[in-house]
């Protein structure tokens, strides 16, 4: 994991620092563009603490997960984890608490459940307000689930109380579904704009949002889709490009320098990424059809809808 986290020039462990420099290809070329709105959602600072989690290799059923108050760029153990750690399926979280949350490990992220693995990069608006009015709704088991006071961890409570059971692996289109709904509810509920950039994972799909309910921006999210993150000339990491496609990074900012690597997420879309299973793509009449490799992903956007809202800083 060290070849993502730690060695990147631009590496989550550097992005929390306090020397760290922003690189945010792309988000200056969007029509909404607002740059107090855009300083003010991407911090400059993430140091109340960090969280990485990762599924073993072995396939059991949800993540490990280690979490620490320090900041991220002080934190040895940070260093002697990824070095000694190999999965194909890793989330990392460096956090900037909103104001008057606290700093605890119940509110540190990510958040894990049973198979499921949880990160929000935003905030809900007005939490305090309104926390009573979104665990309304909650069943016994989801309610007790929550350990922390974070308005994340209660959007990811949200989350698995519109799945249909938290104990078995459900489809794709369950998981969208359950997001998406995730964020109605949440606007629905609370008369303010919020921004919920999540990322969700059940160990197999891989699902994030970009997400403002307000004409300003969210706070960015991109992707590198490929096949494989190689250290190249000057220690640097980049993507690699093969038949088969099966390695994928989202990131709120990318960990490396290198525009053309990178798809900024459209604002207010859900984007899933899935294995495929002998997809078959249709050729034209008289060819003889392709198959991707199993092993393969497939990347899929959703558009959110929202009513607009004046902007708020």
């Amino acid at each position: 994991m060290s070849n993502l986290l730690i060695i990147p020039s631009n590496s989550l462990m550097n992005q929390a620092s306090p020397h760290h420099q922003r690189y945010t290809p792309l988000v200056e070329s969007e029509t909404t563009f607002d740059p107090k709105a855009y300083l003010c959602r991407n911090h400059l600072i993430n140091g109340d603490g960090y969280g990485v989690s990762w599924y073993c290799p072995d396939g059991s059923v949800g993540s490990a997960i280690y979490k620490s108050l320090m900041p991220a760029w002080t934190d040895r153990n940070l260093h002697e984890i990824c070095a000694g750690l190999v999965s194909d399926n890793v989330f990392a979280h460096v956090r900037a608490a909103s104001p008057g949350s606290a700093i605890s490990r119940e509110n540190t992220h990510p958040f894990g459940y049973k198979r499921y693995t949880f990160m929000h990069n935003g905030g809900v608006a007005e939490f305090k307000r309104y926390r009573r009015a979104l665990h309304k709704n909650l069943t016994d088991e989801i309610y007790q689930m929550i350990e922390g006071t974070s308005d994340s961890e209660t959007a990811f409570a949200i989350f698995l109380n519109f799945l249909p059971d938290t104990e078995t692996e459900q489809p794709a289109e369950v998981l969208v579904d359950a997001l998406s709904r995730t964020i109605n509810h949440i606007v629905d509920t609370v008369q303010s704009p919020s921004s919920l950039n999540f990322a969700l994972t059940d160990g197999v799909n891989v699902l994030v949002t970009r997400f403002r309910n307000c004409v300003d921006p969210p706070p960015t999210l991109y992707y590198a889709w490929g096949s494989e993150f190689k250290v190249g000339k000057g220690g640097e990491l980049e993507m690699s490009c093969a038949d088969v496609k099966d390695t994928i990074c989202f990131s709120s900012e990318p960990p490396y320098h290198k525009d053309e690597d990178w798809t900024l997420v459209p604002r207010n879309t859900l984007v899933i990424a899935s294995p495929v299973e002998n997809m078959r793509k249709n050729r034209p009449e008289g060819e003889s059809s392709e198959y991707i490799p199993i092993g393969a992903l497939k990347i899929a956007h959703y558009p959110l809808k929202w009513e607009p809202t004046e902007p708020t800083v």
